[in-house]
């Protein structure tokens, strides 16, 4: 028998030397040797020269050759040179990679045991470990029956014989695998569309399908380096996935091909679902890329297929018993994982063993108690004294809030009544303010309708409770996030009455702000998130005796470094919650997180996921401005829309912004700062209070700066959100968004800058104080018990109580200026006038509210009076504008932030009928105001004006006086239709005649219109009191119907004059009329917001996986620290956490760590 030893090397100085002394000692002579060099950068080259056989020959490839092709590189130069040496059933192959070492007696059993059985065509050898040849790495190759590559070998399986019996398996490892020359020619040699590390399991495969055996022979062993080199996991990963979607394709049945590659492709987006459940993302998305890239290269398939058939002698069915069963599988995966401990002693170095040390006091307490007892009734007593007092202050402030229906004034309306409202409005395409306009939902609505499901419908009344209580939400997100960077108990503790005492919440209060006060109740969350999504957060805790200690042996997600995908998904959620609340600190959040990418580098990978709910809600609205730029008429329209964006939620309502200095101290709005406080003598009051408020966390702060420069990491991080802040705050001041109700223009408000400055600068202060007394800790004199002693226990408490001082004060006056009676001097003093307060939900009449939200839809005309102001006339759908039903795009529109903003049609029309009611005149306003789908007419004021006002438009012809109700006075609007001899209501849908003449009216669902039409003659037309636009469509008994612009009174059509309404012509004959509004992006748009919101609850829950279902790539053998690496680095973590399927097994079959070229990097 004629042997040739084909060896691969790549960069093996390392194992050259015991790899050649193993080929030279072979006890069994080899009848040649050729090496190939794939272009190594070492002295793997020289080692060849020098160590191999007299005789031999050394092939040089290129940089990248995989190992396939320098095989067959290899086998072509020997051909060449020698030509066939006796027949090809006598020729053998054998391969080794240039670290794997066989015995001197390999080859002789290797022979041996294919002279014994001649079916025998592919025989491996046992792999064992490099530097124990005890420790197993796989004896023979197993395939589950998805083709997943396995060795069946517990972790740190030491070798005793118990595999000697294996004989017959799927697949044998290429290090050492001898194969029959014939065979090789006859299959065609590996196959190279497939990845490194597959070769193994296709060719034996293939043999297999034959007609030949496959062995393993346990005698024959060869040393195997499985753990050489640092291999990038995702990438091994990927390959891995690509090689088992290829194998599983090419030896299908054809038939059943398709089936295959739609399993395969459910089965990724099933492992993507797991991997977001496990918290591992990157595995399920790599996995996806993978399948999908393995299933877009049908050529290379078919090659693959035309191999393998050309080959095929027996039945597919030959390989079924070989495969592994799928119980097997979940057992040795149970095995392993309960051999995985994950736990590193001591420190990882060996210096000490992790036992815990006796306190040595006996005074009260022994060791075991102070070991069981943790410090958590400290941190209990603390939150739930932070709680109370901030709750009694919140209730005292706003108690009549807590039995009032609703809450309005200043930026704040409330929300509808009723769920199914709230959700059409957080989803629908169309606004129902005025006339209608095309708006897209916006992500404060989104907001809104989750305020709505949280009570239960009632929206409202989930507001109203949000007032009194939002001081002490702010304080426990404040005690939360604080807590990821001190233990301290006193420092949290300051930390959340300074949080909850911010005025900025306070003026947001005041004015009905909801956004600003929603954004700074969950912004201490988005950050918490963000700092542990990139491992920030503290890893040790404060014991019974105040001492500092490590928690646990193991940094766990989000602290020591650990990056968490959780937190980032959960940070993701709230960070989207913040922007949609307060969209002027998009920009901020978008350049805090793009810089800590760039500054942490991997630490900061999981960050992208904490941007993209945000971005994904607001890309909508940006598209939506984008596209009304290639129809805007000028370049300051262009910046009105984009400017829009950040325009606040709510009533636009305008405020003077602070200069920074103030914005700096806490304070949102200019402070009066020559305002008199009584009864106090003439002094700058104003600025003291300031001062005392908010120079403590400011000085705190900067001094944080200061202490060790690897302990002020966290503080440098806070200050971004500091520098953030300024520049929102700054931006705020300068910007125009939009025009308030009294004309004035508006910017964003800068609350929610002047909230993520605050929570900055006393998330700094705490880090600081958290790395002084850490810092104070190392010190020798301090190395053991308390860092503090009595005195400085004492002198803790003491700082803590003066700290406290000042948000309790704040938070006194506020109270104080809130109480119905309060000092009037107070208002000065605290710069905030109050003018939200107790309304009913429903803003209109019961008669017009139960008309507008009936099948009538009908819209009402509201008439506003008020001594010393113009009359305002404003058309309102529904039971009255609700909080939900706002839109910034249609703010910007209507109020001079679009195109034809001041030429709007519809507001003429409103204008006019508003001017002729008021001005009672004798002329009949109903043509207009039935144009307008307004059947009602409501006047609100309350001064002898507005009496004097009514008793005139009573003459009004065209106007039934209904008479005075709790919401104004009441008039409804003659209809100039009548049905079977009875008047019927006006409605937001009416049939006219080629004339214009109304014929009937027509009810109006929540998306659209759907009526019977009669037969009729012809030009008849459907007209809706509704804006055109493009997106309108219509049909009768399923068949589309034209549309056309009309001016609601007449049936001309065009573009020109005063036509506004969506009209659509109808048949003679009548049938099902049914009009609807359909932008062709809504579902699109909701299907990837609907995905990314999905995915990122699913990451972000904190779901702790049963055993039967935990993913099979997190139960691999743990990897310890080395020795020497810092506490909570990249190094001191659990590698078993991103490990990849089967990666051990793959590491031991010597096939897992190829590098790029694919050359012997095993």
């Amino acid at each position: 028998m004629h042997v040739t030893a084909v060896l691969v090397a790549h960069d093996g100085e390392r194992y050259l030397r015991r790899t050649l002394a193993g080929l030279n000692a072979q006890r069994r002579p080899l009848d040649a040797v050729v090496a190939v060099d794939t272009g190594s950068t070492d002295l793997t080259l020289d080692l060849l020269r020098a160590g191999l056989p007299t005789g031999s020959r050394l092939v040089r490839t290129d940089p990248g050759t995989a190992f396939s092709a320098a095989v067959v590189r290899a086998l072509a130069d020997t051909d060449g040179r020698l030509g066939a040496p006796g027949p090809a059933r006598s020729r053998w192959i054998w391969l080794l990679h240039d670290d794997g070492a066989p015995d001197p007696d390999a080859l002789a059993r290797l022979l041996t045991a294919v002279e014994t059985a001649p079916s025998v065509t592919v025989a491996g050898c046992k792999q064992v470990h490099w530097d124990d040849p005890r420790a197993l790495l796989d004896v023979g190759l197993h395939a589950s029956r998805w083709i997943e590559r396995l060795t069946l070998i517990a972790p740190d399986e030491q070798d005793q014989g118990q595999h000697d019996a294996a004989s017959d398996v799927f697949a044998v490892n290429t290090a050492g695998m001898l194969i029959r020359r014939d065979v090789w020619d006859a299959l065609s040699g590996f196959d190279p569309a497939l990845p490194a590390g597959a070769e193994d399991l296709d060719l034996c495969w293939r043999n297999r399908l034959a007609g030949h055996r496959v062995v393993v022979v346990p005698g024959a062993r060869v040393q195997h380096a499985a753990d050489r080199g640092a291999s990038r996991p995702r990438r091994e990963q990927a390959r891995r996935r690509r090689a088992q979607v290829h194998l599983r394709l090419t030896h299908a049945p054809a038939p059943r091909l398709p089936f295959t590659a739609l399993g395969a492709l459910l089965g990724s987006l099933w492992t993507l679902i797991v991997s977001l459940l496990a918290k591992d993302p990157g595995y399920g998305v790599t996995e996806a890329v993978a399948t999908v890239a393995a299933l877009g290269r049908p050529f290379v398939l078919r090659r693959s297929r035309r191999r393998a058939e050309a080959s095929r002698r027996v039945s597919r069915s030959v390989v079924r018993p070989l495969l592994t069963p799928g119980r097997e599988v979940r057992a040795h995966r149970r095995a392993r994982a309960d051999a995985v401990t994950g736990t590193v002693v001591g420190d990882g170095t060996g210096a000490s063993d992790g036992t815990p040390e006796a306190t040595g006091d006996t005074v009260g307490r022994d060791d075991f108690t102070s070991i069981a007892t943790a410090a958590r009734n400290g941190s209990t007593a603390a939150v739930l004294l932070a709680l109370a007092l901030t709750s009694a202050a919140g209730v005292i402030a706003y108690a009549p809030f807590l039995a009032g229906p609703a809450v309005a004034g200043g930026a704040l309306l409330p929300l509808a009544s009723s769920l199914g409202t709230v959700l059409a409005h957080a989803s629908s395409w169309w606004s129902t303010l005025g006339a209608g306009w095309p708006a897209v939902p916006e992500p404060f609505t989104l907001l809104l309708a989750g305020l709505a499901v949280l009570g239960g419908g009632n929206g409202s009344m989930v507001v109203a409770w949000l007032f009194p209580l939002a001081f002490a939400l702010s304080a426990l997100t404040a005690w939360f996030a604080v807590g990821a960077v001190t233990a301290r108990r006193s420092v949290r503790f300051w930390a959340a009455l300074g949080y909850a005492a911010v005025p900025a919440l306070q003026t947001a209060l005041g004015a009905g702000r909801l956004g600003a006060v929603l954004a700074h109740v969950l912004l201490p969350l988005a950050v918490l998130g963000l700092i542990r999504a990139v491992g920030s957060a503290r890893t040790h805790r404060i014991d019974v005796r105040g001492r500092v200690r490590a928690v646990g042996h193991l940094p766990r997600a989000g602290t020591g470094g650990a990056p968490s995908w959780a937190a980032a998904a959960a940070a993701g959620l709230t960070g989207a919650a913040v922007t949609a609340s307060a969209p002027v600190l998009l920009p901020a959040l978008i350049a805090g997180v793009l810089v800590l990418v760039a500054v942490l580098g991997r630490r900061g990978r999981t960050l992208g996921w904490s941007l993209l709910p945000s971005l994904v809600l607001v890309a909508p609205v940006l598209a939506d401005r984008l596209s009304s730029v290639a129809t805007s008429a000028s370049a300051g329209d262009v910046g009105a829309l984009f400017r829009s964006i950040l325009a606040d939620p709510g009533v636009p309502l305008g405020a003077e912004p602070a200069p920074l200095w103030q914005q700096l101290l806490g304070f949102p709005e200019r402070l009066p700062l020559d305002a008199a406080v009584a009864p106090l003598p003439t002094g700058p009051w104003v600025l003291v209070g300031a001062l005392l408020v908010g120079v403590p966390a400011l000085a705190l702060a900067v001094a944080a700066l200061f202490t060790a420069p690897r302990r002020a990491a966290t503080a440098r991080g806070a200050w971004l959100a500091v520098l953030a802040g300024l520049g929102t705050g700054a931006l705020a001041s300068v910007l125009v968004t939009g025009v308030a109700g009294d004309g004035t223009v508006v910017g964003p408000y800068a609350g929610p800058a002047v909230s993520l400055t605050a929570l900055g600068l006393l998330i700094a202060a705490a880090a600081g104080i958290e790395a002084w007394t850490v810092h104070r800790r190392d010190r020798p004199d301090v190395a053991t018990g308390t860092p503090f002693g009595r005195a400085g226990r004492i002198t803790g408490v003491l700082m803590c109580t003066v700290l406290c001082v000042a948000p309790l004060t704040g938070l006194a006056l506020f109270t104080a200026s809130r109480v119905e009676g309060g000092p009037a001097e107070l208002v000065a003093l605290t710069g905030r006038d109050d003018v939200v307060g107790t309304v009913p939900v429903r803003s209109l009449p019961a008669t017009a509210a139960d008309r507008g939200t009936g099948p009538d839809r009908s819209r009402t005309l509201v008439l506003d009076v008020a001594e010393g102001r113009d009359p305002t006339a404003s058309l309102v759908s529904g039971t009255g504008t609700t909080a939900d039903a706002l839109s910034s795009t249609v703010a910007g529109s209507a109020g001079g932030a679009g195109p034809g903003a001041g030429t709007d049609r519809v507001a003429a029309v409103v204008r006019r009928s508003a001017a002729t009611v008021l001005a009672a005149n004798g002329v009949d306003p109903a043509a207009d105001l039935e144009s307008l789908g307004a059947a009602f007419v409501v006047l609100r004021g309350g001064d002898s004006a507005a009496d004097l006002l009514a008793a005139r438009i009573d003459t009004v012809p065209g106007l039934v006086a209904v008479g005075r109700t709790d919401s104004g006075w009441l008039w409804r609007v003659a209809p100039a239709a009548v049905v079977a001899g009875k008047a019927t209501v006006v409605s937001r849908a009416r049939l006219v005649d080629a004339r214009g003449a109304t014929l009937m009216y027509l009810p109006t669902t929540g998306d659209g219109t759907v009526a019977q039409l009669p037969p009729g003659p012809a030009g008849r037309r459907v007209v809706l009191a509704e804006r055109a636009d493009p997106y309108w469509a219509a049909t009768v008994d399923g068949a589309r119907v034209d549309g056309a612009r009309v001016d609601g009174t007449a049936s001309g059509t065009g573009t020109g004059g005063s036509a506004w309404a969506q009209s659509f012509s109808v048949p003679a004959d009548g049938g099902r009329f049914q009009a609807q509004y359909r932008q062709p992006a809504a579902p699109w748009w909701a299907a990837a917001q609907g995905a990314v919101l999905l995915i990122t609850v699913l990451l972000a829950l904190p779901l702790r996986m049963p055993r039967r279902l935990t993913p099979h790539w997190q139960q691999s053998e743990p990897v310890l620290r080395r020795a020497g690496s810092r506490p909570g680095s990249t190094a001191a973590v659990v590698a078993a956490r991103h490990t990849t399927p089967t990666a051990p097994d793959a590491e031991r079959s010597g096939q897992a760590h190829r590098d790029r070229d694919g050359a012997s990097r095993v």
